[in-house]
């Protein structure tokens, strides 16, 4: 009975300082209608001098910030400020692409093994390869295409996704209702 008082003392508090955390990098998150002040830029509300982003974009819903230049120093920054303000992220989706496609080809040198030892069984497979070690940054391994850093937050008004690939840094706000 006191995990359960404890959980939703909690949720409760966890509701309550989201409720208060509105203000983001200058932008009122829960005023949907403060993009109707903002320049119109093509079909789309513009807003420049946005703090640390630099333009803001709002278009169908969807509020969009991006730093082409961003870096992994900036997206930690973002990171950190989103922390702050909306707790930790419902979901994390990096994908590091070169140990993807390491393990595609891992799969395929492992069915060829197989389908040969039902041919032979006593197929013996030589290893020639050794995959070196990685030694880049992350900055290089996004700028490559072979790092995704991807942070989405799930809340009851809107998602927020915070990305760094190899187009930038990109943060995205989408109200739902």
């Amino acid at each position: 009975m006191g995990r359960i008082f404890s959980f939703i003392l909690m949720l409760f508090l966890g509701i309550t300082s989201i409720g208060t955390a509105q203000t983001l990098w200058g932008i009122e998150v829960s005023d949907q209608n403060q993009y109707n002040t903002w320049e119109d830029a093509g079909g789309m509300r513009q807003k420049t001098d946005v703090d640390f982003w630099g333009t803001a974009t709002y278009k169908d819903g969807v509020l969009e910030m991006t730093k082409t230049d961003g870096n992994d120093a900036d997206f930690q920054t973002a990171f950190i400020e989103l922390v702050m303000n909306y707790g930790q992220p419902s979901l994390f989706n990096d994908r590091n692409i070169m140990l993807e496609k390491e393990n595609a080809r891992q799969d395929s040198i492992d069915a060829y093994i197989a389908a040969q030892k039902k041919i032979n069984p006593r197929y013996k497979h030589k290893e020639t390869a050794v995959v070196s070690e990685d030694n880049r940054s992350v900055d290089q391994l996004v700028a490559d295409g072979d790092m995704i850093m991807k942070r989405n937050w799930i809340l009851v008004d809107y998602e927020m996704e915070l990305i760094y690939d190899q187009y930038g840094l990109r943060y995205k706000l989408k109200y739902l209702n």
